[in-house]
């Protein structure tokens, strides 16, 4: 059993994150933690299924995390490569991270063209 989070790390500047404990509470934790620092990371991934995606992000809701912020969370995380094997998922997560940043998910896209016109 894990022990309790007593503070998330502080990170600073643009960061990525990726949410996989053995617990959905814990998730949770870490996910409401993640999504409350300023900034927010860039990317926020949870692994996990469709429904549990779901609860999360209502959790999250019920809890006042703004729409915007639950809004970056990628669940479940990963690109649709049809891989079951932990490999085969862990590459599709790194493949879901690099197209972010490469600026080829839709939300990516969408970030670079406000960047690219507010300056």
């Amino acid at each position: 059993h894990l022990p309790e989070y007593r503070k998330l790390p502080e990170f600073s500047g643009r960061f990525y994150a990726i949410v996989c404990t053995d617990s959905h509470a814990t998730d949770l934790k870490v996910v409401q933690g993640l999504l409350a620092q300023d900034p927010a990371p860039a990317f926020l991934g949870m692994l996990g299924s469709k429904p549990k995606a779901e609860k999360v992000k209502g959790l999250l809701r019920e809890a006042g995390i703004p729409e915007e912020r639950v809004k970056l969370l990628h669940s479940p995380v990963g690109l649709p490569i049809g891989g079951k094997s932990p490999g085969e998922i862990a590459v599709s997560i790194l493949s879901e991270l690099l197209a972010f940043h490469h600026g080829r998910l839709p939300e990516a896209q969408a970030r670079l063209a406000e960047r690219d016109t507010a300056g």
